[in-house]
C-alpha cells in the first residue's frame, strides 16, 4: 500500500503570509511516498505529484521553494493541463510569481493533435516558445510529414505555431524550405 508522506495543502496559509494582501495566493497539493523539508526547500520523491486547479503534475522528484516560489519537477515529468495539454519533459522549472516555465527536453501534445517535440520549451502564459523542434499532427514515431525548425512559438489558445528556418518533410524527404 503507497504511503502518502505528507500533503501540503497548508502552504496556501505560508504563501499568504509572506505575500502582501492584494496578491492571491497559489493553492496547491504536493505529495510522494517520501515527502522531507530542509529550509525553505520541500523535496517529495518516489511517485511524486503536484495538483494545482486543473493541472497535474508528476515527476521523480518535485521540489518547492517557499521563499522564491519556484518549482523543479525532475525526470519522467508528465503535465496534464485540462482535457487537451499534454507535457512529457525530462525538467521542467516553474516560477509561480512570474508563471513562467522553462521545459527540457520537452514534446508538447496540445488540441487537435498538433505536437512539437523540442530540446527546449519556455512558456509565458498561453504561448511556448521552442528551440530546435519537429512539429507534425502525425504518428509522432514514424510520422507521415513533419516541419523541422529551428525556433519558434506556439499558442495554445489560438491553436496557432509560427516557426523559423522551417523544412517540410514527406517521411524523410525533404520538400520545401521556408526562412
Amino acid at each position: 500500500m503507497r504511503v502518502v508522506a505528507l500533503c501540503l495543502m497548508l502552504l496556501a496559509s505560508i504563501a499568504i503570509a509572506d505575500e502582501p494582501k492584494d496578491t492571491k495566493a497559489q493553492l496547491f497539493e504536493l505529495s510522494a511516498n517520501s515527502v522531507t523539508s530542509q529550509g525553505n526547500v520541500i523535496t517529495a520523491q518516489e511517485n511524486a505529484f503536484l495538483l494545482s486547479e486543473d493541472i497535474y503534475m508528476y515527476a521523480d522528484m518535485i521540489t518547492y521553494d517557499r521563499e522564491s516560489k519556484d518549482i523543479a519537477l525532475r525526470g519522467n515529468v508528465r503535465v496534464y493541463y485540462g482535457d487537451t495539454l499534454f507535457i512529457d519533459a525530462g525538467n521542467v522549472n516553474i516560477n509561480l510569481q512570474t508563471k513562467q516555465a522553462s521545459i527540457n527536453p520537452a514534446f508538447l501534445l496540445g488540441e487537435g493533435g498538433l505536437w512539437v517535440a523540442s530540446t527546449q520549451l519556455s512558456s509565458n502564459e498561453n504561448t511556448y516558445s521552442f528551440k530546435k523542434a519537429i512539429i507534425s499532427s502525425c504518428d509522432v514515431q514514424f510520422p507521415i510529414w513533419h516541419i523541422d525548425a529551428t525556433s519558434g512559438s506556439y499558442n495554445t489558445q489560438k491553436q496557432y505555431v509560427s516557426a523559423w528556418n522551417t523544412r517540410l518533410y514527406l517521411g524523410s524527404l525533404p520538400l520545401l524550405y521556408v526562412p
